[in-house]
């Protein structure tokens, strides 16, 4: 027998389950309520938001719907002003202004999206941060935007920025790519940003090559460069005893459908398996 049963079947577990039931009912005929207001009435209670009882149900009701340009400049100057009130409060109460500024302001588009990251872009606090870097997700950059990322990764060492540069890959050309190279922790991105270099200024990707082998040929896979099969070629002959980058050189050469080429890596590779094979007969 469930040792539950008794509790499950009692009358204290069906008035708590029928509470339960009148509270959601409660939060759906909020939220009715909220869907009768006008646009303007819904974004004036952003500045109080904070302490709306109601702030759940405001933010989805504004979630539905799709602000004029004119609604969006009032929302960015509200958010902007939230914003600032979160800095007079305690340090959990601000993560909780954050987050509410981050997901209201997912609803502002282009220009008006790019002007509250740049607000909260070089703050102290990485809560507020993490919130311009996922408003930046849906913005096309320019090099002046990329500057201003290189600029905020010196302070705040937050491979993130980096990455968000690398996304935007036309502008990485246009900014110190070199840079960016250096700083960039993990191999996908590096690879990801000679991509962008491949696609946008192949020079000087191919510059680059000798000081990222490994980058740059999952770069050519990554974007079928058949056109640099020599470059690849040329940097296998001074890596072909490093294995990982003979990985990624195979998968690279399948990429660009390079068939001559794995016939030669093939043999290589069953020539040091059976290398290996006598060195191990031999001990």
């Amino acid at each position: 027998m469930n040792p539950l049963s008794k509790y499950v079947q009692s009358e204290e577990y069906a008035a708590i389950k029928y509470r339960s039931r009148l509270n959601d009912i409660k939060r759906v005929l909020t939220l009715a309520e909220i869907r009768c207001l006008s646009h303007s009435e819904l974004i004036s209670r952003i500045p109080v938001i904070w302490e709306d009882p109601s702030r759940e149900e405001l933010i989805w009701r504004l979630s539905e719907i799709t602000l004029s340009s004119d609604e969006q400049e009032v929302l960015l100057s509200h958010l902007k002003d939230l914003s600032n009130f979160g800095d007079k409060l305690g340090s959990r109460d601000k993560a909780r202004v954050d987050r509410i500024v981050g997901r209201l302001g997912r609803l502002l588009l282009g220009n008006l999206a790019a002007e509250l990251a740049t607000s909260l872009l070089c703050s102290k606090r990485k809560g507020r941060r993490e919130v311009a870097y996922t408003l930046l997700g849906k913005v096309k950059l320019n090099k002046q935007f990329g500057e201003l990322l290189l600029q905020c990764f010196r302070e705040h060492r937050d491979q993130r920025l980096l990455q968000i540069i690398v996304k935007s890959e036309e502008i990485v050309p246009k900014l110190d790519a070199e840079f960016l190279l250096q700083n960039l922790e993990e191999h996908y991105w590096r690879a990801r940003a000679l991509e962008a270099l491949i696609q946008h200024d192949v020079e000087c990707a191919v510059n680059l090559a000798t000081s990222y082998p490994r980058e740059f040929v999952h770069a050519v896979g990554r974007c079928k460069a058949v056109s640099l099969s020599g470059v690849v070629h040329n940097l296998s002959k001074k890596y072909q005893d490093d294995l990982e980058f003979v990985s990624l050189y195979v998968w690279a050469l399948g990429k660009i459908g390079d068939f001559r080429e794995l016939k030669r890596m093939r043999k290589l590779i069953e020539c040091k398996l059976s290398e290996w094979d006598e060195n191990l007969t031999s001990l």
